[in-house]
């Protein structure tokens, strides 16, 4: 079988980030992001992509390795951008991530980008969440719920939760409002 000029591109793309990594050269961000889509493009299978993408987000760089970082930051965009129920817990998880070579939260935007079907999950997250702990993961998720929502469904959702959630997370998820 013959392959397209873009899977030719993209093995080239490979070889290349894989001949560098080996040799112990430093590799582009675009090369390190790249490198996590062609990987995640090459296994067929939807189920496998996404375990694929979210070991490679559950990884924690080393601050200072900025090719891990955009390497997670890649997989947390594309975990998104496949809208995968199963994905909005591992993504949720890492609000708090900040891609330091941006100065981005990708997990936020990825979640947002998914729309909808984030928000069942987001609001039982927030429910749970303990206010003195988890006061990033809140203010992540506040954001979230409210970029997806809008602000007259976001405040119809809190105020109909109000009661299952601590004051400080109510003040919290609101804050932004």
């Amino acid at each position: 079988a013959r392959m397209t000029t873009r899977q030719t591109i993209s093995l080239l793309s490979l070889m290349a980030t894989t001949s560098a990594i080996a040799a112990g050269m430093a590799v582009s961000h675009s090369t390190a992001r790249s490198s996590v889509a062609v990987e995640s493009g090459h296994i067929a299978s939807l189920t496998e992509r996404v375990a694929f993408l979210v070991s490679e987000v559950e990884k924690t760089p080393d601050k200072d390795d900025k090719e891990a970082i955009v390497r997670k930051a890649a997989a947390i965009r594309l975990l998104g951008s496949l809208r995968q129920t199963n994905a909005i817990d591992v993504l949720v998880n890492q609000l708090a991530f900040l891609d330091t070579n941006t100065g981005s939260y990708p997990a936020g935007a990825a979640l947002v980008g998914m729309g909808e079907i984030v928000v069942s999950n987001a609001l039982e997250r927030a429910v749970r969440a303990d206010p003195q702990k988890d006061y990033r993961l809140i203010d992540g998720l506040g954001y979230v719920l409210f970029e997806v929502l809008g602000y007259q469904r976001f405040d119809a959702l809190m105020q109909a939760n109000r009661e299952r959630m601590s004051k400080m997370t109510f003040q919290n998820l609101c804050a932004r409002v």
